[in-house]
Order: C-alpha cells, then structure tokens, then sequence
C-alpha cells in the first residue's frame, strides 16, 4: 500500500508539472488566463494510466467548484460543496480541508467504479493543490485493485512493481516529450536549399499571406513580412529557431501533416487549423505545407503558407448557427409560422401553416396574406393597418399576442392566436407571425410546453437584446444580450437593469426615477417603447431603444424586454444632420456667389459709364483746381466700388485668387479702415505695422477679406468693447514650427498679429475653431464659416496660423506668411501715366448695348485720332461689318449683351473676317469665359470699368 501511495504522489506530480508549463506561457504572455487552463484541462482529462487504462485525473477548486472530470462531466462547472458518497460523507469538503491544512495528503471515500456508473467502491485518493490557480488535482486508487493485487504480490511482486512503474514511466515522458527529432542534412541538401531560397524569396517578399521556411530540422529559415503583419513576431525574434505557435490542441494534426510530408505520402498538404499570435490572440489559419527536396530528392525543409481565415470562419459558423437554428424553429413548429414582405406577399410558409390552412407552400407563397387568409370583412380595416406598418413598422398587434378570426382554404372560418413582430430586411418594413389554432383549448397544455420550445430557439435567434424580468431582476437574457452588455448570461442573472445605466439619462432624468416609471406602466399593461441610455461591462455608454411588454407565464407577471443598439442609427442622423446644415449653406453661398455675378456685370458696366464721365470732364481745361480734386475723389471711390464688386465674387468663388507681391501693410490698413466704419465705437483699433517690411505673394482681395473675418470673429468675441490691435514684422524661424497642414520650415516670414482684449476661448472651443460650421452663436447669429474661411486662405496661401487664447485672457491670430521675391517697396506702385499716343485714322467699330458707353469711348476715341463705328448688338454688328468695303482696324466687342450674345458674336465676325482684330470687354466673364473668347481668337480682353488711358494703350498695342 505504500508504494501504492507513492506512485499516487508521483503521479499527481506528473500532472502538476503540466499545470506549471501552462502557467509558465501564460506568465510569459504566449497565453490568456483562459486558453492556458483550458488547455491544461483537456490535456489532463485524456490523461489515464492502470491495468484497464481506466484510472484518471480530476480537478476542482478551493471553491468547491468541480471543473474537469472524464466520467462525471454532469458534474463539471458546478458546486459540490454539499456532494456525498453513498454513505453520506461530504468528500470535497474534506479534500478542501486537506489541502488547506498541509497543502496535500489522503482522502478516503467511496465512488463510482471507475466508468461504470451503476457501481461505486472505497476509493483512495491523493489531492495536492496547485497555488498559482488555486486548484486541486487528484487521482485515486480502488481498494479491490490494491488487494487485489496485494494477494498476487507474493507471485509477481518483482514483474508487479516493473508493472507499476513501467506506465508512470511510460506517462511522465509522453508529458514531457516535445521536440520534433532532427533528420540528418547533407552539405549538398544545404546548398540547394540556398539556391531554392534566392530564387524564390521574391515571390514570398510579394505574397499577400504569411510564408514561413523551415529546414530538414524544423527551424525557421525565411519569415515573409506577411507573417509579421498578421503574426507579430518579427523574423530576427524567430530565424533559426522552433516557433512555438500551435495551440496544443492543434499540435496533434500539426505533427500527422508533417509526417505525411515527410514519409513522402504527399507533396503538398493542405488544412484549416488555429495558430497562436505573439500577443496571445488565437486566429482560424489555412495551412499549405509542402516540402522541397534536393536533386537526389532528400527532402531539404518544408515551406508553408498560412492564410488568415479567421473572419470567414465566424461568418461561416454563424451563418451555420442561423440557419440551424431557423430551419430548427420551422420545421419542428407545430404553430404555424409565416413571413410577409414589405408588399403583404407571403414569402415563408411552413408546413404547420398549411396543415392549419390548407394551403401547400406553393399554393401560398407569393399570395396577399390577408385575402389568403382574413375573411372579406377585415379585408378594408387591415389594408388601412398595413399603410401605417409599412411606414414605421408599428401597429396596434405588433408585437403582442392577439386573437382574430381567420379562413381555411375551403372556406370556413375558426379562431386563431396570432403574434406579430416587425423586422426591417433591406430598408423595408416586413413581418412575421406565428399562429395557433386556438379551437380546441383542452390541447393548452401541450400547446404551451411546445411554446416554451419555440420561444427558446427564438428568443436566443433574436438580433435584439431580449430579458426577462421577475421582481425587476434579470432572470433570462439571449445571446444578443450577452454581446450588447459584454457579459455572460450567468453574470447578467440576478442583476438588476439600473446596475448597467448612467447616473442620468439624455436631458437630465434620473436613471431610476425613469426606470420605475417606465416599469409601473409596462406592469399595468400599457407596453413601453422608449430611448435608454446604457453603460456595458467595460463602463462605455451606448445608446439604445427598449421595449418593454408584461407577459403572463403560469399566473405570474413577468416583463418582456426587448433592446436595440442604435448607437450606429443615432450618429448617422447626426451626421445626415450635419450633412442638411452643411448643404444648406452651401446652397445659400451659391445663391450669394449667382447673386453676385448677376450685380457685377451690370454694376460695372455704371461704373464704366460713370468713371468715362469723370475721365471727359476731367478733360476740360476750363475747370478748377477744386472740381478737379472732387472729381479725383470720385474717380478713386469708382475705383473702389469695382474692388468691392471682385471681393464680393472672390468670396464666393466666381472668380480665382490673382497671387502677386503685396504689401501687407498696406492691405490691413485698407481693411482696417472698412472695420473702423462697420464695428461698434467702444471697439478701438490700434496698428503697430513694421517699416519697410519684406512683401509677400497673394491675392490682395483675399488678404483684406481675411483681416476683415478676424476682425469681426475679435468684435463678437467683445460685446461690451475693447481693444483690436494689428501688428506686423518679420520672423526669421531657426527651426520647424507647427504641424500639417500649417508645418514651417525654418526661415524668413512676415508675421500678422490680430489680438482682442475679449473673453478668450475655453479647450474644446479652441480646438474646434477652424471647423467648418462650428459657432458658439445661438442660431442666427453666425454661420461658422468665418475663421473656416481664414482657414482656407492661409492654407491657399501656403502660409500658417496659430490660435493662442485662455478664457477670459483674449485672443491671439498669428499668420506666418512666406516672404515673396521682391521687397514691398517694389510691389502695388502706381502705373506711371504716360500721355497716350494718338491714332493714324484707323477704324474701330464700338460694340456695346449700354449705349452711354459707346458714345463715352466713341467720344475720347475721336479725340485720338480714330474713325468710330458704334453697335448696340452683336447682330448689328454683324450686318454693318458685312457691308463694308473694308473691315474695320479693331472691334471692341461687349460680351454680356442681350440677343446672341458677345461670344457668339465674335466667333461670326471671325469667321467673315478671318483677320479681323477684337478686344473683348465685360462687366462679369468668368475666368473660363475669358479663356474660352481668347482661343475662340480674340486678341485681348479688358474688364470694366476700363480708364482711358489703359484702353488706349492696349489699342495700340494690338494695332502695333
């Protein structure tokens, strides 16, 4: 008997020692908690040893938890805290006290004989616990076995101790046995090998999927990137070793795929399998292996290739669990289950349905459901019921049980119950129904046991989260439930809603307050459907819609409820949201941009008229000094008003930025002055512009237009007034500075200052402050385009802005603009006015539909020396240039007038006259437009309002 127990001791070692090495990977992060004692489990639970083979191992916990036991798997994963033997011993009990007391030892006890569960015999055991896990292993002996053999000692006792000790011997090593033995390589297998990897190392460089090449002794040779993409590990952490990457209940087909390799069975090997990654993640693989050979065919190594299919095999097992489940629920129904489309066509019939109907599934798929199978009376009250279904999926039966009178194929008319659910399939709203024939209510009984059995496979079929309440405590939950909450059934059970919600709901309710209210009406019988925010395991919230229902089951009230995730839903209408806003002010900016190219060729065709006035008065020798200045006056505001006009289309986008040298200076003070009219007088400006600063390159239109949103962002930022400053001076950056899109490099830069003596911008506010849309303005009040627009234009500009504002401290813009070529001492210089050079009595045909300017023009072109012909149309154009004996020198030719148009115009004057000579002119022409008229092969284009003098100039020009 003593050697008896020692072997006992000896063998519960062997075991621990399994325990350890899984323990070990786990430490080592090779394996989760849960994959290194599940793994331990199943290799412990193969593990038998005894003369019939039948002697085991089992394993429990200090909590009296039973986890593995080969006979008694009834037994596995519950409490054995109250088991006893035949003669009423509490054996776990005292297995627990034994390894508490000294950690190992004896317990005496009886128990089934070995697999026979109808006999039980005195059993010794040896329990020893293992710390780490705070488990115990153990593995007995029978009494019978050991007088059995006690009475043969006498006779064998030498054969029975080698008998004894031989499978101990025999079991430690099969435990510890894990190498692969190495197969001998000759040098000439080695060389070719080489050779083999050169050659094809590029085709594995290319492969989308892992490629691993092992030598004749199993270590990695070659490990393609792909396998460090999917696997982790990078090849210097593995080339020339074993990788240890099999689960160990994979290692057995493993090991059967390489020794059909290699005993030459096959070439090439293909097998799904599971492989570990080096963060412990286990991953669905396709494995293809196949060996390579020298040319004495020895074979040299292996080369596998391993395709992650891991997402096909949760779609594949899920898509099988689906379709078990469904084609379970149908075929096994004994109510009848039926499916209508979003047109009320039956589209799913099973055969209980057409035992209670009448109808074969083809007599009734395709059919209307309700002129199938409702009595003409309801025919009119369903089709209005089935419109609002259509529209939200709602109505007054869906989603409850309900009682109606249905028809038989042959006519007759009989009571059914009919619950109905909605289910949304490709944007449409169909339904659902199961029906029971109700006539005869003496089968209620069996009825209601086979509902029990529909409702499980059902219930846990759901796509929604379903629980059952008792007493407002969990009772029941399906696996929808489990993935939405992150938790296990057995974890849920037995807890309460309210343990899974914030604190408050959207709007500031109290989560329990709602929580009751809701509950107290589902109860009374008014079914609840409402938006509850929830938190998961892990602490995040999600959004969700509830519907509870009060369901009697056996006398008991119990409530049904039902749980969608609309997290997803809730941030697409946000974003449609968004979506709307963001067109609807696309759409305004379009009709601002439309609007204001509609002004623009009008208001500058009266500029025109107004400034060729002021030019010809200008003229007159016999005015004052006084009348000349007021009329310089004018001239200049003309000026300005056709600048408005290009500002108003730059900001919308009618026309493109014209990037030159430009003094900055010069555009803030223009801009500073428009602020100085528009904002509040308790704004006070203050400019601290550098001398002689360096110019920069940009649009003059857009610079202003950006000093002016800064400007108006600052006002809104000081309601009760303050102080607007604008700086400029140069930067020289000796290292980079800030981050895409806005990175410098070091170097020289002109730096705008834009500070305000406001309320500053909190965290959140600043890092949103470039958005498109985004405003802290209550609605109508602001666009939030304002700093966006800044944005754009110093991204255009290639320059950078950098926002410093605290709460209460104000506001700082810095704009690093890259310094142009020239100096700004070069740049916006006032043209030198030469005295045009007068005409040698050339003919220049004038044509225009503002007649005012044909006169105007026609007028100081007679002045210098021109013959004039005018137009006031394209068309008239035409006829008069066709009866002429000579064309005229030059055309001036209006392309926004009414009838056909100056485009056409001009592509028919050409084609009469070839050479013919036209500058095109406009109030408003695209830039396209302008293109367009310059290929179609005019030779120059002028906008208005035009001085004289440039008109003049390019007269000659092109007469040159």
């Amino acid at each position: 008997m003593l050697k008896k127990k020692e072997m006992l001791k000896q063998l519960s070692r062997t075991a621990i020692s399994i325990l350890e090495t899984y323990n070990k990977k786990e430490k080592q992060g090779v394996l989760t908690l849960y994959q290194a004692q599940k793994a331990a489990l199943a290799q412990i639970r193969d593990l038998r040893y005894g003369e019939d083979g039948k002697d085991y191992f089992w394993v429990n916990d200090l909590s009296y938890n039973l986890l593995m036991h080969p006979y008694r798997t009834e037994l596995e994963n519950t409490s054995v805290y109250d088991y006893t033997d035949p003669q009423g011993k509490y054996l776990f009990r005292d297995m627990v006290k034994v390894v508490q007391s000294t950690g190992e030892g004896f317990v005496q006890y009886e128990w089934q004989w070995k697999d026979d569960p109808q006999r039980t015999a005195p059993k010794l055991s040896y329990v020893k616990e293992f710390k780490p896990w705070d488990w115990i292993i153990g593995t007995g002996i029978y009494l019978e076995d050991v007088k059995a053999e006690m009475a043969r000692m006498e006779k064998r006792f030498i054969s029975t101790g080698i008998f004894i000790l031989i499978p101990i011997g025999l079991l430690a090593g099969y435990l510890t046995y894990r190498q692969y033995q190495s197969e001998k390589a000759t040098k000439e297998a080695m060389l070719a090998y080489k050779h083999t990897k050169e050659k094809y190392e590029a085709v594995f460089l290319s492969s989308p999927d892992p490629v691993i090449v092992y030598d004749h002794t199993g270590r990695a040779e070659y490990i393609s990137p792909a396998f460090t993409r999917l696997f982790g590990w990078k090849p210097e952490e593995l080339i020339g070793s074993r990788i240890d990457f099999v689960p160990p209940e994979n290692k057995a087909e493993t090991m059967q795929a390489i020794k059909l390799l290699y005993a030459g069975k096959t070439e090439h090997l293909p097998f799904e399998s599971k492989r570990l990654t080096k963060d412990g993640r286990v991953i669905d693989v396709s494995v293809s292996a196949a060996m390579y050979k020298d040319t004495e065919k020895i074979p040299m190594g292996m080369v596998v290739n391993l395709t992650d299919i891991t997402q096909r095999k949760i779609v594949e097992e899920a898509l099988k669990d689906s379709e078990r489940k469904f084609r379970s629920i149908s075929a096994n129904a004994l109510d009848g289950i039926v499916m209508i489309d979003h047109e009320g066509k039956i589209t799913f019939w099973n055969k209980a349905a057409g035992r209670m109907f009448g109808y074969s599934e083809n007599e009734a798929l395709g059919r209307d459901l309700h002129l199938l199978l409702a009595p003409a009376k309801y025919h009119s009250a369903y089709q209005v019921a089935f419109e609002v279904f259509k529209k939200n999926g709602k109505g007054a039966i869906v989603g409850r049980v309900t009682e109606l009178i249905a028809k038989k194929k042959d006519g007759s008319e009989f009571s059914i119950e009919i619950s109905i659910n909605a289910l949304r399939l490709r944007g449409e709203w169909c339904a659902v129904g199961i029906i029971r024939d109700i006539t005869q209510r003496k089968e209620a009984d069996e009825a209601l046991r086979e509902s029990e059995s529909r409702y499980r496979a059902l219930f846990e079929s759901g796509y929604d989260g379903m629980f059952l309440l008792i007493d407002g405590v969990y009772a029941d939950c399906n696996l929808a439930a489990e993935k939405m909450f992150g938790l296990k059934s057995e974890k849920l059970i037995g807890t309460k809603p309210l343990d899974y919600v914030p604190a408050k709901q959207a709007g500031g309710h109290e989560s329990t307050r709602l929580w009751h209210k809701y509950t107290e009406k589902a109860l009374s019988g008014e079914p609840q459907f409402f938006n509850w925010r929830q938190q998961r395991f892990d602490g995040s919230e999600f959004d969700t819609e509830v519907n509870l229902n009060v369901i009697t089951v056996r006398g008991n009230l119990i409530l049904l409820s039902v749980v969608r995730d609309i997290t997803g839903r809730i941030q697409s209408e946000k974003r449609q949201a968004q979506l709307e806003a963001q067109l609807q002010q696309a759409q305004k900016m379009e009709a601002v941009g439309t609007l204001a190219s509609g002004i623009a060729h009008d208001f500058n065709n009266i500029l025109q008229i107004i400034t060729s006035d002021i030019q010809l008065m200008k003229k007159d020798s016999q005015r004052s000094v006084e009348d000349l200045e007021h009329l310089e006056q004018m001239d200049r505001e003309v000026q300005r008003a056709s600048d408005l006009v290009r500002r108003m289309l730059t900001f919308s986008r009618k026309v493109d930025p014209h990037f030159k040298p430009l003094d900055l200076n010069h555009r803030v003070s223009l801009a500073s002055e428009i602020l100085r009219r528009s904002l509040d007088p308790m704004i006070e400006i203050r400019l601290d512009l550098a001398e002689n600063l360096k110019s920069i390159k940009g649009d003059a239109n857009q610079v202003e237009q950006l000093v002016l949103n800064l400007g108006s962002n600052a006002r809104d930022a000081m309601p009760e007034g303050g102080t607007l400053f604008f700086s400029t001076r140069l930067k020289m950056l000796t290292d980079e500075r800030g981050k895409p899109p806005f990175k410098l490099s070091s170097g020289e830069y002109v730096l705008l200052e834009v500070r305000d003596t406001g309320m500053g911008m909190d965290p959140e506010t600043k890092e949103h402050v470039f958005d498109p849309f985004y405003t802290t303005k209550e609605v109508g009040k602001g666009t939030g385009l304002g700093l966006s627009m800044v944005y754009g234009i110093v991204k255009a500009h290639g320059a950078s802005i950098e926002c410093e504002s605290e709460p209460g401290e104000g506001t700082v813009f810095s704009i690093y603009w890259p310094v142009a070529a020239k100096v700004a001492g070069e740049v916006e210089k006032a043209k030198e006015v030469k005295q045009p050079e007068k005409g040698k009595g050339e003919t220049i045909l004038l044509v225009d539909d503002e007649k005012a300017i044909t006169d105007m023009t026609g007028q100081m072109l007679s002045e210098f020396g021109y013959q004039v012909l005018t137009s006031g149309s394209g068309e008239e154009a035409l006829d008069l240039v066709g009866e002429l004996d000579d064309p005229p020198a030059l055309v001036i030719l209006d392309l926004g007038m009414p009838g056909m148009g100056g485009s056409r115009a001009l592509k028919e004057l050409l084609r009469i006259e070839p050479g013919l000579k036209v500058i095109v002119a406009s109030g408003y022409a695209s830039e396209a437009k302008i293109r367009e008229s310059l290929v179609a092969g005019a030779v120059d284009f002028v906008a208005k309002p035009y001085r004289f003098v440039d008109m003049l100039e390019t007269i000659k020009n092109v007469l040159s």
